[in-house]
């Protein structure tokens, strides 16, 4: 092991499976062409049945309702947004 957590995703084959089978194939096109520091990566996938990605074990969210009396700084906020906009902007771009 990696060390690294990871989530895997089975694509159903039983409702609409022409259709799931249809976005399953474009996700994965598109996820083979991003690479950003702030987005999960495609680690593996199987034609239109699986995909295994890297795992996100949080979320800020998550963080801030663990320690409800940590208050971030205005330059750690702009560089949390800076970050978040990136990765979206990439996204858009692909």
């Amino acid at each position: 092991s990696s060390g690294r957590s990871e989530l895997g995703k089975i694509c159903s084959k039983t409702h609409n499976s022409s259709i799931t089978a249809e976005i399953t194939k474009r996700e994965i096109e598109i996820w083979q062409k991003l690479d950003h520091p702030n987005l999960l990566k495609m680690l593996a996938h199987k034609d239109d049945e699986f995909i295994l990605s890297e795992l996100c074990d949080g979320s800020l969210v998550d963080f801030m309702q663990k320690f409800p009396n940590c208050k971030l700084s205005e330059q750690l906020i702009v560089s949390i947004i800076k970050q978040v906009c990136s990765g979206v902007m990439h996204l858009h771009e692909k």
